[in-house]
């Protein structure tokens, strides 16, 4: 298929039981250039005849709807439609929240928080900031589906030289460059398993003898992981909740290292994701809070709109603190703060993990520490959402080995193994 044949327009359908935020919706995706909204609906049904008539290639999915509420509604548009991208539009309540982390594992692409405050100009801008980056990508998406189905290479994003969103009330303009995506999960074991848990198969070196080596990256020549872990860091943004969702599982009760995390999200939506991870994972997972102490077999991720940072005290123990600072790289919370943070704690015995996500934030806190002989991993473009927080990494040359995504916690546990932690 030639290059011209490529869409430079994403058709979009709004699903919305709300007149108001239909509104908002419509009016922020025809604000930007390389979108054209083809219709909107008010519960999920009206949506299923929509998308038949009018073949979007996004839909932006309210998540409570009558007649046929947002899960359903995408259960039948992941059944039907494999190739409709699906944006969740959630409200901010602890029920909204996990629902929109269940339509996640269901295949939505990712998810925008409706506005909470009563000034539409604010409401505006505040959509247009979430929602621009995430049309851009479903456009490439859309557009690497054409090029794989002909048989071609994808080409560079037809966004190279887009104009930028354009707001209805004049809000400054928001760019991310986006890569092309596809999402993985896989199996995988335990050493052992929490007493409120069903036991599972002993992990020892013997099941790592089916993965091949780990993979040599861009990282300097000669480098070896630190001769003992303490902590592990993860950095990861969209399609994160998936990413660690496939990953998290798969770490063995009795870890000898804690891990902390940063996911970009807005706040309670990290509460429903420790929530989550925590049922499902062998590990204890945890909301971060102010002054928490960091254990090992424990997972902390950063409560949202909190900046999490890592200190260290004369006692040696790792505890958490969290601040609103102003945003780093458009975020808050960051993953260069975090890792900063931890560079600021003296330790060397740091391996960092940068997972699919927009942007690059925590390429700079990489480098940082790595200086300081951490070692970094991050995952590989074919099992990424976006590869545009690992990929900064990698392109770089800060990382010292790229994995796919279901090999990422077996070779934690194997670097654990052979290399010995610290409770």
């Amino acid at each position: 298929m030639p290059e011209a044949m490529l869409l430079d327009k994403l058709d979009v359908l709004v699903v919305d039981d709300s007149p108001t935020y239909r509104m908002i919706l419509s009016r922020t995706v025809k604000g930007c250039s390389f979108a054209n909204l083809v219709g909107s609906a008010a519960d999920g049904e009206a949506a299923l005849v929509a998308i038949a008539e009018k073949h979007p290639s996004l839909v932006l999915l309210d998540v409570s709807m009558p007649i046929l509420d947002g899960i359903e509604t995408l259960k039948r548009i992941r059944s039907k439609w494999t190739d409709v991208d699906v944006v969740m539009c959630s409200g901010v309540d602890q029920n909204q929240t996990g629902l929109t982390m269940q339509a996640l594992s269901l295949g939505a692409l990712d998810f925008v928080p409706k506005p909470q405050g009563d000034n539409p100009s604010e409401s505006f801008a505040a959509l247009g900031s979430s929602l621009q980056p995430l049309l851009e990508l479903a456009l490439n998406r859309r557009n690497h589906r054409l090029s794989r189905n002909a048989n071609l290479q994808p080409t560079a994003s037809t966004l190279s030289n887009a104009p930028a969103f354009k707001s209805p009330i004049n809000s400054p303009p928001f760019s991310a460059k986006v890569e092309l995506p596809l999402v993985a999960k896989s199996e995988g074991t335990f050493l052992a398993s929490r007493q409120d848990r069903p036991p599972s198969p002993a992990l020892t070196s013997d099941h790592h003898s089916h993965l091949a080596s780990a993979i040599p990256a861009t990282g300097s020549p000669g480098r070896r992981p630190p001769s003992r872990i303490e902590l592990i860091a993860v950095g990861v943004s969209t399609g994160g909740p998936n990413a660690l969702q496939a990953m998290i599982p798969k770490i063995p009760a009795g870890f000898p290292v804690p891990l902390v995390c940063v996911q970009h999200m807005p706040p309670m939506f990290t509460t429903s994701l420790a929530e989550r991870l925590n049922r499902d994972s062998a590990i204890r997972v945890h909301e971060g809070q102010d002054g928490m102490e960091v254990l090992a077999g424990n997972m902390y991720i950063a409560p949202g709109g909190f900046h999490l940072a890592i200190t260290r005290g004369s006692d040696g123990k790792y505890r958490l603190t969290t601040n609103e600072n102003p945003q780093v790289n458009s975020c808050r919370p960051s993953v260069d703060v975090m890792f900063d943070s931890i560079a600021g704690s003296g330790s060397a015995g740091i391996v960092t993990v940068i997972l699919t996500g927009m942007g690059c934030d925590g390429a700079a806190g990489v480098r940082n520490l790595r200086e300081k002989g951490a070692w970094s991993i991050v995952q590989d473009e074919a099992s990424s959402v976006v590869w545009g927080m690992p990929g900064a990494v990698a392109s770089q040359g800060q990382a010292d080995e790229i994995l796919p995504l279901d090999r990422i916690a077996p070779r934690l546990v194997e670097l654990l193994q052979k290399l010995g932690g610290r409770r």
